[in-house]
């Protein structure tokens, strides 16, 4: 059987998450079962047997639910065992940001959301750092430079896990995580005498024990006190590291003089313990960000000219009306197809970079060749950046220190040049202008997406563009796609606006879940585009007079 230990702080979306996962192991053949540690109350195990999964939960009381994992994870894997399960996965309460109920040997993820805020991951000890993998939830509804921000600074954390961005409510992502956990070669058959990845925090004080008064003399056992100095560190040679340091909480502001190996053993044991250092993890992290940066900044060759999409197979097995479909940068694909064909799917391929192991049985190539396993696996490497009218801003930040912190994350040169120019671009796209000082939140929705279509276009480093729903958006539709395809992205775009359809090079038809058709836009196609750019133009007119409150009786509709 195997075993893997879900983690992550509470409302993250473990349980939906784990619940997708499950559905796909099931159609793989694949039993699968839940244990849920929580601490007073739980009813997530309501969600499961709803969901036809069979599910134990345990309640710790006053005892910390990491603490009562390690107590009983013996128990746990004999009764997935006695109930012959092929994999049983474990959903922890996350209450202690520093417990790390993770075992050697044993796949370990950790859920996290993007809307506990861009500083959260430096906030999780163990439970992140030490983590297989690493969840990131609700990047549906907040913008593309939001879910990047929040990626690099998971990464800078934790450069060495496997970093994929889920969606709990439709599941998308979901299959190819479990694809990852579960492995025939990886099962076990006890945990006895099996090691923790890191050591639990020491509990036991007079607290702990059941004392209620305030006070030193009270205070026995492991009891700590505050200490209000400055700790010293280093600056490494590679100007990136620094961000790396300062996610993982180390202050370098003192001690520039001192090589890593130095800085490291300037700490105690204690403080080792206290900050969840482990020393042989953290130097191979570093190794990873240090490699993965380079990548990233573009100090190697990473450059996408073309993704190939290799044919798979519909629903029903048989295979897609097309051998081999090319698409080069600066390129608009609209996808055309009825609600549920598979249009997600073509991304998730996409996104996946799909190697004939997904259900569509598709493979993708990059450059024409076999892809490179980063765009998989790291978190600074991602193939695709969504923009749907679902996103919203949920920074409390004027539009300049958003921009800003998308720059720095990026770690571009020329800041103040990309801030003017991002907003110049969006005020392009936008009904009605705004300046760098206007709060995002209280943008309009059309001046929201023009925002991000402009930051994605500029300052994302993603080189393919998924476009959905842009016809309800509020802004200059064909500014927007220009504006894409001057940065030389590739624009994929699921709409169903017979305009948008026909700006693009070409359209991919999707029906029960393959490419029945792709059609090259003709000249009598293009003919057709003008006269319903003629249409849309009197509507967006009309929009004007009604938006500054004149009347239309006088108006006149001239095609």
């Amino acid at each position: 059987m195997n075993l893997v230990v879900v983690s992550g702080p509470p409302s993250s979306g473990k349980t939906s998450v784990i619940v997708k996962t499950i559905e796909n192991l099931k159609n793989r053949g694949i039993k699968a079962g839940v244990v849920k540690f929580d601490c007073l109350y739980t009813d997530d195990d309501l969600i499961y047997e709803k969901n036809n999964i069979l599910v134990r939960k345990g309640l710790s009381g006053a005892l910390c639910p990491d603490h009562f994992f390690v107590s009983n994870i013996e128990e746990v894997v004999q009764w997935g065992i006695s109930n012959d399960l092929d994999i049983l996965i474990t959903e922890s309460a996350g209450l202690c940001n520093r417990c790390s109920p993770y075992i050697k040997n044993i796949k370990a993820v950790c859920v996290i959301d993007n809307l506990s805020g861009i500083n959260t991951p430096k906030k999780i000890g163990p439970m992140l750092k030490s983590a297989d993998y690493v969840v990131i939830t609700k990047g549906d509804i907040v913008s593309q430079a939001e879910r990047e921000v929040f990626s690099s600074r998971v990464a800078s954390v934790n450069p060495s896990a496997i970093v994929m961005n889920i969606n709990g409510l439709t599941g998308q992502g979901t299959y190819e995580l479990s694809t990852l956990l579960f492995d025939e070669d990886n099962s076990i058959s006890t945990v006895n005498g099996m090691e923790l990845k890191f050591a639990m925090p020491t509990a036991l004080c007079s607290y702990c024990l059941g004392e209620k008064k305030i006070g030193a003399k009270y205070q026995m056992g492991n009891i700590k006190k505050m200490k209000l100095e400055d700790r010293n560190a280093l600056i490494e040679k590679y100007p990136f590291v620094e961000v790396f340091l300062e996610e993982n909480n180390f202050d370098i502001s003192n001690s520039k003089h001192l090589s890593f190996a130095e800085y490291l053993n300037s700490y105690s044991e204690d403080d080792k313990e206290e900050l969840a250092i482990d020393e042989n993890l953290l130097c191979e992290s570093l190794n990873i960000y240090i490699n993965q940066m380079k990548s990233f900044l573009g100090l190697e060759d990473n450059e996408v000219n073309s993704i190939t999409l290799l044919a798979g197979t519909d629903k029903f097995g048989n295979k897609e009306n097309y051998d081999e479909f090319i698409v080069n940068k600066s390129e608009i694909i609209s996808i055309v197809g009825p609600t549920g064909s598979g249009k997600s799917r073509l991304l998730g391929d996409i996104e996946w970079v799909a190697d004939r192991d997904t259900p569509t049985n598709r493979k993708i190539l990059i450059n024409g060749k076999d892809a490179d396993k980063k765009w998989r696996l790291s978190a600074n490497n991602k193939l695709v950046s969504q923009l749907s009218q679902n996103m919203n801003f949920v920074m409390d930040l004027t539009a300049y220190e958003f921009i800003e912190l998308h720059a720095k994350s990026r770690m571009v040169e020329n800041e103040e040049e990309i801030i003017n120019k991002i907003i110049a671009e969006a005020n392009k796209l936008a009904g009605e202008k705004f300046d760098l000082n206007t709060p995002i939140t209280s943008l309009s929705g059309g001046q929201s997406r023009a925002l991000m279509i402009a930051d994605t276009a500029i300052l994302s480093s993603s080189p393919i563009v998924l476009i959905d729903e842009i016809e309800n958006a509020g802004i200059d539709r064909k500014k927007a796609l220009d504006l894409l395809v001057s940065e030389n992205k590739i624009v994929l775009m699921a709409t169903h606006d017979p305009i948008l359809a026909l700006i693009a090079d070409k359209r991919i038809v999707i029906n029960n879940g393959a490419i029945v058709a792709i059609h090259e836009t003709t000249n009598e196609e293009k003919k057709l585009l003008l006269d319903l750019e003629k249409m849309d133009n009197v509507i967006q007119d009309l929009r004007k007079e009604l938006r500054y409150g004149n009347s239309l009786s006088n108006f006149e509709i001239t095609l």
